[in-house]
């Protein structure tokens, strides 16, 4: 998302949507798990993809159990 344009993600693109995200969640998960002794010598570790896309996830979710479309704008 450039922040010029609005968009949206309309009902039938959700479930989509939301696995491909979920699953981004996952994968970085298991990466972190397995590189657990790098992060801990970190002083400053970024913020890890599941903490940032929780908002996302419940807005994916919220959307998925009303039929409704998710649309932002910049």
């Amino acid at each position: 998302h450039s922040g010029k344009i609005p968009g949206a993600l309309m009902s039938e693109d959700i479930p989509e949507a939301l696995a491909k995200l979920e699953a981004a969640v996952e994968t970085e998960k298991e990466m972190l798990t397995a590189n657990r002794a790098v992060e801990e010598d970190e002083e400053d570790p970024p913020v890890p993809l599941s903490h940032r896309a929780l908002p996302l996830i419940d807005l994916l979710r919220a959307a998925l159990k009303a039929d409704s479309y998710v649309m932002w704008d910049q």
